[in-house]
């Protein structure tokens, strides 16, 4: 099975070899946010979700600018604390949409993310500036009953993607939002509040469906599944052979894929990612271990918490690197995938 990419603001890094722009860094981010409001910023002594939330209150106590055309100044205490922080997420996509317009999304390094060697990828950021601004398509499945629990907004977050025009066989999913639907930025209190209960949603869809085609006359065991889930999974593509919404999302691709992690913190506060991974390891803990997908990601060694990686939570491997330059590399190269002209990061 084509292994799954996943990345997060370390690829901003990578790409423009700087770790402190608003694309890679959230401190940045919720600064140049507070300056597009017009917003004292936010001290940095705190977290950066209740640096959010302590956004949201200034823009309250002191009023703000909407970041539209029209820019209106809306007063201190005059709407509602729901509105602010719409208004909020629409000065996040105006922020990342202005570093798309300069990002240099025709470079080998941004195009990594698109290449066809990896069955899908997973962006935990809210951008597609590895994307033409004006040459990619966003997209969702979300026309499911809503009698099945979730809020829109997490249906949203579940089945959105995007994909390059001038690489449509790769789709990209946005976990935590995208700014293409500003609604669906997942940046407080409340939508992180609301994340456990969508992935315990999605897992449920997933195991329903494998429960269902694993009794199949047509699949003779797990090997054959895998091989059905690959084929399916691409069939998004084509009139009247819609993939089964139960396993059209990213949490699929998540629990079935090999998967890559780079650019990616995976710290123990990321509770979500943790959850997914138990459940990962505990649905493959029935197979011989070398029949496993692996889960490697990429660490950089003057970060490297040896102590802790070298218990292998959840099965997880560490692909330790000196220089980014050429961990990217490496991570081809423990992907069984390696590029035919190595070097040309």
């Amino acid at each position: 099975m084509k292994p799954c990419l996943i990345v997060g603001s370390g690829f901003h890094s990578w790409v423009l070899g700087n770790p402190q722009t608003a694309l890679s860094n959230w401190d940045t981010l919720i600064d140049e946010v507070a300056q597009v409001l017009q917003v004292s910023r936010p001290s940095q002594t705190l977290t950066p979700v209740l640096r959010w939330e302590r956004l949201l209150e200034l823009s309250d106590d002191n009023g703000y600018r909407q970041a539209s055309a029209t820019g209106n100044w809306i007063p201190a205490k005059t709407i509602k604390p729901h509105e602010i922080e719409a208004d909020a997420k629409l000065a996040v996509k105006a922020v990342l949409d202005r570093h798309h317009q300069n990002y240099p999304f025709q470079s080998t390094k941004a195009q990594f993310i698109l290449d066809e060697i990896f069955g899908t990828v997973i962006s935990l950021n809210f951008d597609n500036c590895w994307t033409n601004p004006r040459n990619f398509t966003y997209g969702s499945v979300f026309d499911i009953d809503k009698k099945m629990g979730l809020t829109e907004v997490e249906y949203k977050r579940l089945y959105c993607f995007v994909k390059s025009n001038a690489h449509p066989m790769t789709k990209v999913w946005f976990p935590n939002g995208s700014v293409n639907d500003s609604s669906t930025i997942r940046m407080g209190l409340y939508d992180y509040g609301s994340q456990p209960d969508a992935l315990k949603t999605a897992f449920k869809f997933v195991k329903s469906y494998e429960r269902e085609n694993l009794k199949s006359e047509d699949i003779n065991g797990w090997s054959d599944y895998e091989k059905h889930f690959e084929e399916v999974s691409l069939n998004y593509s084509e009139p009247g052979k819609e993939t089964d919404y139960r396993i059209n999302h990213w949490v699929a691709h998540f629990l079935y894929r090999p998967i890559y992690l780079s650019g990616v913190g995976l710290s123990t506060h990321e509770s979500g990612l943790w959850w997914l991974l138990s459940q990962r390891a505990r649905n493959h803990s029935k197979l011989p271990y070398a029949q496993r997908p692996k889960t490697v990601i990429l660490v950089h060694a003057d970060t490297y918490d040896r102590k802790f990686w070298a218990n292998r939570p959840f099965g997880v491997e560490t692909l330790v690197c000196d220089n980014w330059e050429f961990g990217w590399e490496e991570l081809l190269d423990s992907a069984g995938m390696r590029r035919t002209n190595p070097g040309t990061f």
